[in-house]
Protein backbone atom coordinates (compact mmCIF):
# COMPACT_ATOMS: atom_id res chain seq x y z
CA UNK A 1 0.00 0.00 0.00
CA UNK A 2 1.51 3.36 -0.94
CA UNK A 3 2.36 5.82 1.77
CA UNK A 4 2.66 9.59 1.57
CA UNK A 5 6.04 10.44 0.07
CA UNK A 6 6.16 7.46 -2.20
CA UNK A 7 6.23 3.73 -2.00
CA UNK A 8 10.01 3.39 -1.36
CA UNK A 9 9.71 3.10 2.37
CA UNK A 10 11.86 6.28 2.96
CA UNK A 11 10.56 9.34 4.89
CA UNK A 12 9.54 12.33 2.81
CA UNK A 13 12.18 14.99 2.26
CA UNK A 14 12.32 17.59 5.01
CA UNK A 15 9.95 15.67 7.19
CA UNK A 16 10.58 14.08 10.55
CA UNK A 17 12.35 10.75 10.47
CA UNK A 18 10.25 7.68 10.75
CA UNK A 19 10.52 5.86 14.03
CA UNK A 20 12.30 2.58 14.06
CA UNK A 21 10.33 -0.39 12.96
CA UNK A 22 7.91 -1.61 15.60
CA UNK A 23 8.06 1.67 17.53
CA UNK A 24 5.07 3.43 16.12
CA UNK A 25 2.96 5.02 18.90
CA UNK A 26 -0.04 2.95 19.79
CA UNK A 27 -3.35 4.68 19.25
CA UNK A 28 -6.44 3.64 21.18
CA UNK A 29 -8.81 1.70 18.96
CA UNK A 30 -12.16 3.43 18.86
CA UNK A 31 -15.29 2.34 17.19
CA UNK A 32 -16.83 4.70 14.67
CA UNK A 33 -19.27 7.09 16.23
CA UNK A 34 -22.17 5.48 14.38
CA UNK A 35 -21.46 2.11 16.01
CA UNK A 36 -21.25 3.29 19.60
CA UNK A 37 -24.51 2.91 21.55
CA UNK A 38 -25.62 5.72 23.81
CA UNK A 39 -24.17 5.86 27.27
CA UNK A 40 -25.73 3.34 29.60
CA UNK A 41 -27.20 1.25 26.79
CA UNK A 42 -24.38 -1.20 26.11
CA UNK A 43 -25.86 -4.53 25.11
CA UNK A 44 -26.15 -7.15 27.78
CA UNK A 45 -23.88 -10.15 27.39
CA UNK A 46 -25.60 -13.00 25.59
CA UNK A 47 -25.39 -16.58 26.82
CA UNK A 48 -23.17 -18.89 24.81
CA UNK A 49 -24.85 -20.31 21.73
CA UNK A 50 -24.53 -23.79 23.22
CA UNK A 51 -26.80 -22.80 26.10
CA UNK A 52 -30.41 -23.91 25.43
CA UNK A 53 -33.38 -21.82 26.51
CA UNK A 54 -35.53 -23.19 29.32
CA UNK A 55 -37.78 -26.06 28.38
CA UNK A 56 -40.97 -25.05 26.56
CA UNK A 57 -39.55 -21.66 25.43
CA UNK A 58 -38.37 -22.61 21.97
CA UNK A 59 -40.03 -20.37 19.33
CA UNK A 60 -42.86 -22.19 17.61
CA UNK A 61 -43.40 -22.29 13.84
CA UNK A 62 -45.94 -19.73 12.64
CA UNK A 63 -48.65 -22.35 11.97
CA UNK A 64 -48.31 -23.67 15.54
CA UNK A 65 -48.23 -20.35 17.38
CA UNK A 66 -51.32 -19.76 19.44
CA UNK A 67 -53.23 -16.55 19.07
CA UNK A 68 -53.33 -14.19 21.99
CA UNK A 69 -56.42 -14.71 24.11
CA UNK A 70 -59.40 -12.62 23.09
CA UNK A 71 -61.44 -10.91 25.73
CA UNK A 72 -64.99 -12.34 25.56
CA UNK A 73 -67.80 -9.84 25.02
CA UNK A 74 -69.23 -8.44 28.21
CA UNK A 75 -72.84 -8.99 29.18
CA UNK A 76 -75.26 -11.24 27.37
CA UNK A 77 -75.78 -11.88 23.67
CA UNK A 78 -77.95 -9.18 22.10
CA UNK A 79 -80.63 -9.81 19.50
CA UNK A 80 -78.28 -8.62 16.78
CA UNK A 81 -75.62 -11.06 17.97
CA UNK A 82 -78.18 -13.86 18.02
CA UNK A 83 -79.25 -13.05 14.45
CA UNK A 84 -75.64 -13.04 13.29
CA UNK A 85 -74.94 -16.38 14.95
CA UNK A 86 -78.14 -18.08 13.79
CA UNK A 87 -77.24 -17.75 10.11
CA UNK A 88 -73.70 -18.95 10.65
CA UNK A 89 -72.53 -22.52 11.06
CA UNK A 90 -70.05 -22.03 13.88
CA UNK A 91 -68.88 -19.48 16.43
CA UNK A 92 -65.44 -19.26 17.98
CA UNK A 93 -65.13 -19.94 21.73
CA UNK A 94 -63.91 -16.36 22.18
CA UNK A 95 -67.33 -15.11 21.00
CA UNK A 96 -69.12 -16.59 24.02
CA UNK A 97 -70.18 -13.69 26.22
CA UNK A 98 -69.35 -13.35 29.90
CA UNK A 99 -72.97 -13.89 30.88
CA UNK A 100 -73.21 -17.06 28.79
CA UNK A 101 -69.92 -18.37 30.14
CA UNK A 102 -71.07 -17.82 33.72
CA UNK A 103 -74.27 -19.74 33.00
CA UNK A 104 -72.31 -22.59 31.45
CA UNK A 105 -69.85 -22.75 34.31
CA UNK A 106 -72.74 -22.88 36.76
CA UNK A 107 -74.10 -25.86 34.80
CA UNK A 108 -70.71 -27.61 35.01
CA UNK A 109 -69.78 -27.06 31.34
CA UNK A 110 -66.15 -25.93 31.09
CA UNK A 111 -65.04 -27.14 27.64
CA UNK A 112 -64.62 -24.11 25.31
CA UNK A 113 -65.81 -26.16 22.31
CA UNK A 114 -69.00 -27.23 24.07
CA UNK A 115 -69.57 -23.72 25.36
CA UNK A 116 -69.34 -22.27 21.85
CA UNK A 117 -71.69 -24.94 20.48
CA UNK A 118 -74.32 -24.34 23.16
CA UNK A 119 -74.09 -20.56 22.75
CA UNK A 120 -74.65 -21.00 19.02
CA UNK A 121 -77.66 -23.28 19.73
CA UNK A 122 -79.11 -20.69 22.06
CA UNK A 123 -79.00 -18.05 19.33
CA UNK A 124 -80.60 -20.36 16.75
CA UNK A 125 -83.34 -21.28 19.23
CA UNK A 126 -84.03 -17.63 20.03
CA UNK A 127 -84.29 -16.59 16.37
CA UNK A 128 -86.51 -19.59 15.58
CA UNK A 129 -88.77 -18.71 18.52
CA UNK A 130 -89.10 -15.17 17.19
CA UNK A 131 -89.74 -16.46 13.68
CA UNK A 132 -92.53 -18.75 14.86
CA UNK A 133 -94.40 -15.64 15.98
CA UNK A 134 -94.54 -14.57 12.34
CA UNK A 135 -95.93 -17.99 11.41
CA UNK A 136 -98.63 -17.56 14.06
CA UNK A 137 -99.44 -14.07 12.77
CA UNK A 138 -100.17 -15.47 9.31
CA UNK A 139 -102.14 -18.31 10.88
CA UNK A 140 -104.42 -15.90 12.75
CA UNK A 141 -104.74 -13.80 9.61
CA UNK A 142 -105.99 -16.86 7.70
CA UNK A 143 -108.49 -17.63 10.44
CA UNK A 144 -109.86 -14.10 10.22
CA UNK A 145 -110.64 -14.67 6.54
CA UNK A 146 -112.63 -17.89 7.07
CA UNK A 147 -116.06 -16.35 6.96
CA UNK A 148 -118.27 -18.51 4.76
CA UNK A 149 -115.91 -21.53 4.76
CA UNK A 150 -117.29 -24.99 5.61
CA UNK A 151 -117.25 -25.86 9.30
CA UNK A 152 -114.98 -28.84 8.66
CA UNK A 153 -112.38 -26.58 7.06
CA UNK A 154 -112.60 -24.16 9.99
CA UNK A 155 -112.11 -26.99 12.44
CA UNK A 156 -108.99 -28.24 10.61
CA UNK A 157 -107.49 -24.75 10.55
CA UNK A 158 -108.22 -24.34 14.25
CA UNK A 159 -106.49 -27.64 15.00
CA UNK A 160 -103.43 -26.56 13.06
CA UNK A 161 -103.38 -23.23 14.90
CA UNK A 162 -103.52 -24.98 18.27
CA UNK A 163 -100.52 -27.12 17.33
CA UNK A 164 -98.55 -24.07 16.17
CA UNK A 165 -99.34 -22.13 19.34
CA UNK A 166 -98.33 -25.08 21.51
CA UNK A 167 -95.04 -25.43 19.66
CA UNK A 168 -94.35 -21.70 19.97
CA UNK A 169 -94.89 -21.91 23.73
CA UNK A 170 -92.55 -24.89 23.83
CA UNK A 171 -89.81 -22.98 22.03
CA UNK A 172 -90.06 -19.96 24.31
CA UNK A 173 -90.08 -22.15 27.40
CA UNK A 174 -86.81 -23.78 26.30
CA UNK A 175 -84.82 -20.60 25.77
CA UNK A 176 -83.91 -20.34 29.45
CA UNK A 177 -82.91 -24.03 29.57
CA UNK A 178 -80.27 -23.88 26.87
CA UNK A 179 -77.52 -25.22 29.13
CA UNK A 180 -79.38 -28.54 29.61
CA UNK A 181 -78.54 -29.90 26.20
CA UNK A 182 -79.23 -33.60 26.72
CA UNK A 183 -82.75 -33.05 28.01
CA UNK A 184 -83.58 -30.12 25.77
CA UNK A 185 -82.67 -31.85 22.53
CA UNK A 186 -85.14 -34.67 23.26
CA UNK A 187 -87.91 -32.23 24.07
CA UNK A 188 -87.28 -30.24 20.90
CA UNK A 189 -87.21 -33.35 18.70
CA UNK A 190 -90.61 -34.50 19.96
CA UNK A 191 -92.11 -31.02 19.68
CA UNK A 192 -90.71 -30.48 16.20
CA UNK A 193 -92.03 -33.83 14.96
CA UNK A 194 -95.56 -32.92 16.07
CA UNK A 195 -95.28 -29.44 14.57
CA UNK A 196 -93.86 -30.75 11.29
CA UNK A 197 -96.10 -33.79 10.78
CA UNK A 198 -99.44 -32.40 11.97
CA UNK A 199 -100.21 -30.54 8.68
CA UNK A 200 -99.54 -33.72 6.71
CA UNK A 201 -102.02 -35.56 8.91
CA UNK A 202 -104.59 -32.77 8.60
CA UNK A 203 -104.39 -32.69 4.81
CA UNK A 204 -105.12 -36.40 4.67
CA UNK A 205 -108.73 -35.38 5.12
CA UNK A 206 -110.36 -34.98 1.65
CA UNK A 207 -111.37 -31.33 1.64
CA UNK A 208 -113.31 -31.86 -1.54
CA UNK A 209 -115.92 -33.77 0.48
CA UNK A 210 -116.39 -30.81 2.79
CA UNK A 211 -116.64 -28.42 -0.16
CA UNK A 212 -119.11 -30.74 -1.97
CA UNK A 213 -121.30 -30.91 1.13
CA UNK A 214 -121.30 -27.11 1.38
CA UNK A 215 -122.31 -26.75 -2.27
CA UNK A 216 -124.99 -29.41 -1.93
CA UNK A 217 -126.56 -27.55 0.99
CA UNK A 218 -126.59 -24.31 -1.00
CA UNK A 219 -128.08 -26.03 -4.07
CA UNK A 220 -130.79 -27.93 -2.19
CA UNK A 221 -134.10 -27.82 -4.11
CA UNK A 222 -132.60 -26.18 -7.20
CA UNK A 223 -131.89 -28.66 -10.03
CA UNK A 224 -129.76 -26.19 -11.98
CA UNK A 225 -127.66 -25.38 -8.93
CA UNK A 226 -127.23 -29.07 -8.22
CA UNK A 227 -125.99 -29.66 -11.77
CA UNK A 228 -123.55 -26.78 -11.42
CA UNK A 229 -122.33 -28.18 -8.08
CA UNK A 230 -121.64 -31.54 -9.74
CA UNK A 231 -119.50 -29.79 -12.37
CA UNK A 232 -117.68 -27.70 -9.73
CA UNK A 233 -116.70 -30.73 -7.67
CA UNK A 234 -113.49 -31.60 -9.57
CA UNK A 235 -112.50 -27.94 -9.75
CA UNK A 236 -112.86 -27.65 -5.98
CA UNK A 237 -110.58 -30.65 -5.64
CA UNK A 238 -107.94 -28.84 -7.71
CA UNK A 239 -108.31 -25.77 -5.52
CA UNK A 240 -107.89 -27.92 -2.41
CA UNK A 241 -104.74 -29.47 -3.90
CA UNK A 242 -103.25 -26.01 -4.41
CA UNK A 243 -104.06 -25.20 -0.81
CA UNK A 244 -102.20 -28.34 0.25
CA UNK A 245 -99.23 -27.37 -1.91
CA UNK A 246 -99.04 -23.90 -0.37
CA UNK A 247 -99.30 -25.34 3.15
CA UNK A 248 -97.08 -28.42 2.83
CA UNK A 249 -94.62 -27.25 0.17
CA UNK A 250 -92.62 -24.93 2.45
CA UNK A 251 -92.23 -27.68 5.02
CA UNK A 252 -90.99 -30.17 2.44
CA UNK A 253 -88.62 -27.64 0.89
CA UNK A 254 -87.16 -26.64 4.29
CA UNK A 255 -86.49 -30.24 5.29
CA UNK A 256 -83.37 -30.89 3.25
CA UNK A 257 -81.60 -27.51 3.75
CA UNK A 258 -81.99 -27.98 7.49
CA UNK A 259 -80.40 -31.42 7.28
CA UNK A 260 -77.54 -30.09 5.15
CA UNK A 261 -76.85 -27.19 7.52
CA UNK A 262 -76.96 -29.55 10.48
CA UNK A 263 -74.45 -31.88 8.83
CA UNK A 264 -72.06 -29.05 7.95
CA UNK A 265 -72.34 -27.56 11.44
CA UNK A 266 -71.45 -30.97 12.90
CA UNK A 267 -68.48 -31.19 10.53
CA UNK A 268 -67.13 -27.90 11.86
CA UNK A 269 -67.68 -29.09 15.41
CA UNK A 270 -65.87 -32.37 14.73
CA UNK A 271 -63.58 -31.80 11.71
CA UNK A 272 -62.14 -35.30 12.05
CA UNK A 273 -65.55 -36.98 11.65
CA UNK A 274 -66.57 -38.58 8.35
CA UNK A 275 -70.29 -39.08 9.06
CA UNK A 276 -71.42 -35.48 8.33
CA UNK A 277 -69.79 -35.60 4.91
CA UNK A 278 -71.54 -38.84 3.98
CA UNK A 279 -74.84 -37.35 5.13
CA UNK A 280 -74.31 -34.38 2.81
CA UNK A 281 -73.43 -36.74 -0.03
CA UNK A 282 -76.71 -38.66 0.41
CA UNK A 283 -79.11 -35.82 1.23
CA UNK A 284 -78.13 -33.26 -1.42
CA UNK A 285 -79.24 -35.29 -4.50
CA UNK A 286 -82.51 -36.18 -2.79
CA UNK A 287 -83.14 -32.50 -2.11
CA UNK A 288 -82.53 -31.73 -5.78
CA UNK A 289 -85.36 -34.11 -6.72
CA UNK A 290 -87.66 -32.67 -4.03
CA UNK A 291 -87.11 -29.15 -5.37
CA UNK A 292 -87.90 -30.31 -8.88
CA UNK A 293 -91.13 -32.04 -7.82
CA UNK A 294 -92.29 -29.06 -5.76
CA UNK A 295 -91.62 -26.48 -8.48
CA UNK A 296 -92.90 -28.48 -11.43
CA UNK A 297 -96.52 -28.05 -10.27
CA UNK A 298 -96.62 -24.22 -10.33
CA UNK A 299 -94.57 -24.28 -13.51
CA UNK A 300 -97.21 -26.36 -15.29
CA UNK A 301 -99.93 -24.03 -14.03
CA UNK A 302 -98.24 -20.78 -15.06
CA UNK A 303 -95.94 -21.96 -17.88
CA UNK A 304 -93.51 -19.39 -16.47
CA UNK A 305 -89.86 -19.70 -17.41
CA UNK A 306 -88.94 -18.23 -14.03
CA UNK A 307 -89.70 -21.57 -12.42
CA UNK A 308 -87.36 -23.31 -14.90
CA UNK A 309 -84.51 -20.97 -13.95
CA UNK A 310 -85.38 -21.48 -10.27
CA UNK A 311 -85.19 -25.25 -10.72
CA UNK A 312 -81.83 -24.97 -12.46
CA UNK A 313 -80.40 -22.76 -9.70
CA UNK A 314 -81.71 -24.75 -6.74
CA UNK A 315 -81.02 -28.21 -8.16
CA UNK A 316 -77.60 -27.03 -9.33
CA UNK A 317 -76.79 -25.87 -5.80
CA UNK A 318 -77.70 -29.28 -4.38
CA UNK A 319 -75.70 -31.16 -7.01
CA UNK A 320 -72.72 -28.93 -6.26
CA UNK A 321 -73.10 -29.72 -2.57
CA UNK A 322 -73.32 -33.45 -3.33
CA UNK A 323 -70.16 -33.25 -5.41
CA UNK A 324 -68.30 -31.70 -2.47
CA UNK A 325 -69.77 -34.15 0.05
CA UNK A 326 -66.99 -36.65 -0.63
CA UNK A 327 -64.39 -34.06 0.37
CA UNK A 328 -66.36 -33.27 3.53
CA UNK A 329 -66.21 -36.97 4.44
CA UNK A 330 -62.45 -36.75 4.73
CA UNK A 331 -61.12 -36.25 8.31
CA UNK A 332 -59.45 -32.86 8.44
CA UNK A 333 -58.13 -30.20 10.77
CA UNK A 334 -60.37 -27.30 11.71
CA UNK A 335 -58.57 -24.80 9.48
CA UNK A 336 -58.82 -27.19 6.53
CA UNK A 337 -62.53 -27.78 7.14
CA UNK A 338 -63.19 -24.03 7.43
CA UNK A 339 -61.39 -23.32 4.16
CA UNK A 340 -63.23 -26.13 2.34
CA UNK A 341 -66.67 -25.12 3.61
CA UNK A 342 -66.02 -21.48 2.77
CA UNK A 343 -65.25 -22.49 -0.80
CA UNK A 344 -68.33 -24.72 -0.97
CA UNK A 345 -70.74 -22.17 0.51
CA UNK A 346 -69.77 -19.35 -1.84
CA UNK A 347 -70.90 -21.26 -4.95
CA UNK A 348 -73.82 -22.87 -3.13
CA UNK A 349 -75.07 -19.51 -1.87
CA UNK A 350 -74.95 -17.86 -5.28
CA UNK A 351 -76.84 -20.71 -6.97
CA UNK A 352 -79.41 -20.89 -4.17
CA UNK A 353 -79.92 -17.13 -4.13
CA UNK A 354 -80.52 -17.07 -7.87
CA UNK A 355 -82.95 -19.98 -7.61
CA UNK A 356 -84.93 -18.47 -4.74
CA UNK A 357 -85.12 -15.08 -6.46
CA UNK A 358 -86.63 -16.54 -9.63
CA UNK A 359 -88.89 -18.82 -7.57
CA UNK A 360 -90.28 -15.75 -5.78
CA UNK A 361 -90.95 -14.05 -9.12
CA UNK A 362 -92.68 -17.19 -10.37
CA UNK A 363 -94.81 -17.35 -7.23
CA UNK A 364 -95.86 -13.76 -7.83
CA UNK A 365 -97.09 -14.74 -11.29
CA UNK A 366 -98.88 -17.79 -9.86
CA UNK A 367 -100.71 -15.74 -7.25
CA UNK A 368 -101.52 -13.14 -9.85
CA UNK A 369 -103.06 -15.68 -12.23
CA UNK A 370 -105.08 -17.41 -9.50
CA UNK A 371 -106.07 -14.06 -7.96
CA UNK A 372 -104.76 -15.11 -4.56
CA UNK A 373 -103.71 -12.54 -1.93
CA UNK A 374 -100.04 -11.65 -2.21
CA UNK A 375 -99.63 -12.02 1.53
CA UNK A 376 -99.43 -15.75 0.82
CA UNK A 377 -95.99 -15.25 -0.74
CA UNK A 378 -94.65 -13.77 2.48
CA UNK A 379 -96.28 -16.63 4.38
CA UNK A 380 -94.49 -19.20 2.23
CA UNK A 381 -91.09 -17.51 2.60
CA UNK A 382 -91.27 -17.14 6.38
CA UNK A 383 -92.44 -20.73 6.76
CA UNK A 384 -89.44 -21.93 4.75
CA UNK A 385 -86.96 -19.84 6.75
CA UNK A 386 -88.33 -20.87 10.14
CA UNK A 387 -88.44 -24.48 9.03
CA UNK A 388 -84.78 -24.37 7.97
CA UNK A 389 -83.70 -22.86 11.31
CA UNK A 390 -85.68 -25.40 13.32
CA UNK A 391 -84.36 -28.36 11.39
CA UNK A 392 -80.81 -27.02 11.55
CA UNK A 393 -81.12 -27.10 15.34
CA UNK A 394 -82.76 -30.53 15.49
CA UNK A 395 -80.51 -32.12 12.85
CA UNK A 396 -77.32 -30.84 14.49
CA UNK A 397 -78.43 -32.24 17.84
CA UNK A 398 -79.18 -35.62 16.27
CA UNK A 399 -75.87 -35.82 14.40
CA UNK A 400 -73.81 -34.77 17.43
CA UNK A 401 -75.66 -37.14 19.77
CA UNK A 402 -75.25 -40.07 17.40
CA UNK A 403 -71.58 -39.37 16.79
CA UNK A 404 -71.04 -39.44 20.56
CA UNK A 405 -73.12 -42.62 20.82
CA UNK A 406 -71.06 -44.21 18.07
CA UNK A 407 -67.84 -43.49 19.96
CA UNK A 408 -69.27 -45.18 23.05
CA UNK A 409 -70.26 -48.23 21.00
CA UNK A 410 -66.66 -48.58 19.83
CA UNK A 411 -65.60 -49.09 23.44
CA UNK A 412 -67.88 -52.11 23.95
CA UNK A 413 -66.27 -55.58 24.09
CA UNK A 414 -65.77 -57.18 20.71
CA UNK A 415 -66.32 -54.05 18.66
CA UNK A 416 -62.64 -53.43 17.97
CA UNK A 417 -62.23 -56.88 16.47
CA UNK A 418 -65.38 -56.43 14.37
CA UNK A 419 -64.14 -53.03 13.21
CA UNK A 420 -60.77 -54.51 12.24
CA UNK A 421 -62.57 -57.16 10.21
CA UNK A 422 -64.65 -54.47 8.53
CA UNK A 423 -61.54 -52.51 7.61
CA UNK A 424 -59.91 -55.61 6.18
CA UNK A 425 -62.95 -56.59 4.11
CA UNK A 426 -63.86 -53.13 2.85
CA UNK A 427 -60.27 -52.50 1.74
CA UNK A 428 -60.79 -55.20 -0.90
CA UNK A 429 -63.30 -52.91 -2.64
CA UNK A 430 -61.09 -49.81 -2.59
CA UNK A 431 -60.43 -48.15 -5.92
CA UNK A 432 -56.64 -48.12 -6.37
CA UNK A 433 -56.83 -44.66 -7.92
CA UNK A 434 -58.81 -43.27 -4.99
CA UNK A 435 -56.76 -45.08 -2.35
CA UNK A 436 -53.54 -43.61 -3.75
CA UNK A 437 -54.96 -40.14 -4.08
CA UNK A 438 -52.46 -37.48 -3.16
CA UNK A 439 -53.41 -35.13 -0.32
CA UNK A 440 -54.65 -31.73 -1.32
Amino acid sequence: MSQQGGGSGRPPPGGPPWPPQGQWPQQPQQQPHYQQPPQGQWPQPQPPYQQQPPQGQWPQPPHQQQRPPTQPPAGGASLGTALSRAFRLRIDPSEVTDHERDKLHAAGITSPVVQAFLAWRRSVLLVAAIGILGVLAFRFYDMSKQEGDPETLKMLHTLQTVVDVAFALLLWSQIGRWTRWRKQRRVLVVGWLLYFLMPFAIWLYPLRNALDDALAQQAAGDPQAQAAAAVMGPLLGIVASFGAMIELGPRAVSLMPGLLRGAITSKLLFPGASGPGWLVLLVAPVYAMVVYVVLIVPYQVTASGYFVVAMIGLTGAQLWMARMGYKLARPERLDEALALIKRIRSTYFLLSLAGMTFAAIGLYQLFNQLELPYVGIAKILINIEVGVLLLTLVATDLVVANLARGQMLMAEPGTQQAFATFQRDVSQFADPVVSSQQPR
